[in-house]
């Protein structure tokens, strides 16, 4: 079999592009759009030479962009978490088909984020549940009569 195109867009498929897709050899599409993928565009894409449209935009792709894409006659790669210094013929200088990107200091400092906003959301259910206790245990201790110590009347003598 000779396998031309691929097209799996919108199928939530998730992960990286196999490496058994080196195979392909006689391959001229492949669009796998608005799916999660993740990872870069394999280098082993650049040895189908018959590969003419390269759909890939609305993934999370994430590795630098490589410019031998810009060889693709039909590309989309809009949408995925590439760093930015994009090659040339794809990024606003070009015909934009790979932006936006991904500035560096988000890129660098992205799992710290992540990672505040949910020690961040601990500790808001922390407090919360806190003060749910302590308001509880309060209307309980308002509720719970005193001891009173018994009266004594008259004098106490030794």
């Amino acid at each position: 079999f000779r396998i031309k195109g691929i097209w799996l867009q919108d199928n939530n498929l998730q992960g990286t592009l196999p490496l058994e897709m080196a195979d392909l050899l006689f391959l001229t599409s492949l669009r796998l759009g608005n799916n999660e993928l993740t990872g870069s565009i394999p280098k082993f894409l650049q040895g189908l030479v018959y590969l003419q449209d390269l759909q890939l935009e609305n993934n999370m792709l994430d590795e630098p962009l490589e410019s031998w894409v810009c060889e693709i006659e039909q590309h989309d790669l809009r949408n995925n978490l590439f760093p930015c210094h994009l090659p040339e013929c794809c990024s606003k200088a070009g015909d934009g088909m790979c932006e936006p990107c991904v500035a560096g200091f988000f890129r660098s400092n992205q799992y710290y984020f992540i990672g505040a906003a949910v020690a961040l959301v601990a500790v808001l259910i922390g407090v919360s549940v806190l003060a749910y206790y302590l308001r509880h245990r309060r209307k309980t201790l308002e509720t719970i009569p005193l001891l009173k110590a018994p009266q004594v009347s008259g004098n106490i003598q030794e």
